[in-house]
């Protein structure tokens, strides 16, 4: 390692000790004066380091020990105030997540690389293709997958983020092929009438869009299980015209976002609630039989779409 510079600063409190014996000298020329026993119960890395003696690591004619770390200023003092009893920092620059989670992959720091990938997680809901595309220029897999999963809730080829000129178009590719086959997936599950007809068996339950004689009626074709592969042979289900709308505005929705959360989507469910709401048989029981499906739904979409792979390439 280089040697610190002559011209260090100091760093603000609580890195400023004078009592600590440890120098880490950041690549800005700034030096953080912390304690050893503090970094070896934190970080596996100097645990052994310290251990070791490591040849790394120099000192001064107090012992103090003088490490220079390749981190600049601003990332180790993000990075050691989660160590210190001091408050925590709360980040909300993505950017600056992903270098403290790097830095404390490095020193093998548990507690902050939790914490980091907490905050990764939570921007990736409102920023996932951001996110991705960071994941992808660190190679981290696992964020990847984060923040594709996070992409489903939002319209995907709308959004641009500068670090998409950063990253191959392979790469990103692979995330609307991914946003794609979950569209797909979703919306099979949403055209089934086969899997909703066994589960209203299974509960007993026959909700108001089947039993409702005065609402127009939609026919849904449903495979014969006498053979499966012939459209010759289906059979009709009737359900109410607006369930059958429900149905179509929600896979025009998950074609945009295929997520479940779309199921309870005011823009979708309303206006056939309003509908439902005027039937004067429908009105008795729809509120209670919606939300009641919608958890089956929810639940069905979910399983579909989690069988869903992004492909990573090395």
């Amino acid at each position: 390692m280089s040697s610190p510079s002559p011209t260090l600063q100091n760093a603000q409190f609580p890195f400023d000790s004078l009592d600590a014996d440890v120098l880490l000298c950041t690549t800005d020329g700034v030096s953080f004066r912390v304690h050893k026993a503090i970094l070896r119960i934190a970080s596996t890395h100097f645990n052994k380091k310290f251990k070791t003696r490591s040849a790394d690591f120099q000192s001064q004619d107090d012992d103090t020990q003088i490490v220079c770390v390749e981190e600049d200023s601003r990332v180790l003092d993000l990075l050691l105030r989660h160590l210190y009893p001091v408050p925590s920092p709360d980040i909300q620059l993505i950017g600056e997540a992903f270098t403290v989670l790097e830095a404390a992959r490095k020193y093998e720091i548990p507690t902050v690389v939790d914490t980091m990938k907490a905050t990764v997680f939570k921007v990736a809901q409102t920023n996932p293709l951001r996110v991705y595309t960071l994941a992808a220029i660190w190679h981290w897999e696992d964020e990847m997958r984060i923040a594709a999963k996070a992409s489903l809730n939002h319209a995907l080829s709308e959004v641009y983020v500068p670090e998409l000129e950063s990253i191959d178009g392979g790469t990103y590719y692979r995330l609307l092929a991914y946003h794609r086959l979950c569209s797909r997936v979703a919306i099979a599950v949403t055209g089934d009438i086969t899997w909703m007809l066994k589960k209203f068996a299974d509960y007993e339950w026959e909700p108001t869009w089947l039993s409702c004689r005065i609402c127009p009626v939609y026919a849904f074709k449903v495979p014969s299980q006498a053979d499966t592969d012939s459209d010759s042979l289906d059979v009709s289900c009737e359900a109410t015209a607006w369930f059958h709308r429900y149905i179509l505005n929600l896979q025009d929705y998950l074609r945009l976002k295929p997520c479940s959360f779309a199921v309870d989507d005011p823009a979708v469910l309303d206006p056939c609630l309003v509908e439902a709401t005027s039937c004067p048989e429908c009105r008795k029981s729809v509120l209670p039989d919606i939300r009641k499906f919608s958890q089956m739904l929810r639940h069905e979409i979910d399983s579909a779409v989690s069988e869903v792979e992004l492909e990573i390439r090395k």
